[in-house]
């Protein structure tokens, strides 16, 4: 994409973002919310999953009325593009460089009226993510989820990595195909998510996140307990100065 095309872009959607929260008032700052941001090549599908199952035991036996918890990954992607009027199916079914654009930069780069596809884009996204943040009791993987709750002091924001070398190995089984390839093909998908959170907010910090693990030397288990202790001890501290 041009340079100058990006920055208004990413200019644009800074402004938008501030009038929009302003106009909303969406009040998500009492919800309990787990981000997880993941270099390309970490999974973290059994991770949700275990987070997920032991929240839902300990609202289960407390009795608890409150929302059970959720994980959300390609669901988010598939109703913006809905709302962009892009076929989910080929959305999640994306297999050339052409549809894994599209994918990963939702739609952006394809369109042919970028003055108002910025806007369009902006909103569709952050209107479907706010339906999740208002209603709480969730785990976004990916889309640039702490973005959205990175003011939010219920929220814990995950950050989850390895080597490049180990991910591309990794790829490369997964995937059947050569490390060369692989490697390649990480490299890729690392600056499309680089730009990805660089499109959502132009001063993206690495600051944003709580909390990191290195998924190459951290099995799930060690790293579904850190979570929720991390989680656990968040929301404690934050309800103590509230």
């Amino acid at each position: 994409m041009d340079t100058a095309l990006f920055k208004y872009i990413s200019d644009r959607i800074k402004h938008d973002q501030m009038a929009e929260d302003q106009s909303q008032g969406v009040n998500t700052q009492s919800k309990p919310i787990i981000t997880i941001s993941r270099t390309f090549g970490c999974n973290a599908e059994e991770i949700c999953k275990g987070l997920t199952d032991h929240f839902n035991k300990e609202l289960k036996a407390s009795g608890s009325e409150e929302e059970p918890w959720i994980y959300v990954n390609k669901t988010i992607l598939n109703k913006v593009s809905e709302k962009m009027g892009v076929d989910p199916h080929f959305v999640n079914n994306a297999s050339t460089p052409e549809e894994r654009d599209i994918v990963q930069f939702l739609m952006m780069t394809f369109s042919k009226d970028y003055n108002t596809l910025d806007s369009k884009l902006n909103k569709a996204l952050r209107k479907t993510t706010n339906s999740y943040l208002t209603r709480g009791n969730v785990i976004l993987i990916g889309r640039g989820g702490v973005v959205f709750t990175k003011n939010n002091p219920t929220s814990l924001n995950v950050r989850i990595s390895a080597p490049f070398e180990w991910r591309a190995q990794r790829i490369s089984v997964t995937k059947d195909i050569s490390y060369k390839e692989a490697s390649k093909l990480v490299k890729e998908m690392d600056e499309k998510r680089d730009n990805l959170m660089k499109f959502l907010d132009p001063d993206f910090k690495s600051e944003y996140f709580d909390i990191g693990f290195n998924r190459k030397t951290m099995n799930t288990q060690f790293i579904v307990n850190s979570i929720i202790t991390a989680f656990n001890e968040k929301v404690e501290d934050t309800s103590d100065k509230y």
